[in-house]
């Protein structure tokens, strides 16, 4: 779904190289921005633990890519659903990610 979305925008899908931290997928933008997504699946019984695990996951991503030389790096949470309320929403944009789910795609764009 994604990728998909990526690539109807003209922008080519990047998967990780060697050096790389294993995300799940990736772009430049114009402007050299690297956006980096990582992509959790949940239910109810783990929504809470995968959404720390991902929000964990793709902060390591932004950090060792910075620390690679890329100093325009986007990080990305895409979930399969909207979280309930506001927590979520507000601790990712606290650090800079993007909390993204199949309904909100568009604002990647």
């Amino acid at each position: 779904m994604l990728a998909d979305a990526i690539a109807e925008r003209g922008l080519e899908a990047l998967e990780p190289e060697v050096q790389d931290p294993p995300f799940d997928v990736a772009w430049k933008t114009t402007d050299g921005t690297i956006n980096v997504v990582e992509v959790k699946s949940t239910t109810p019984a783990n929504r809470t633990s995968q959404l720390r695990r991902g929000l964990g996951q793709v902060l390591d991503y932004e950090h060792t890519l910075r620390q690679r030389g890329h100093t325009h790096v986007q990080p990305i949470l895409f979930i399969e659903a909207e979280p309930a309320g506001d927590h979520w929403k507000s601790l990712c944009a606290r650090h800079g990610v993007k909390l993204v789910w199949p309904e909100s795609i568009a604002q990647l764009f």
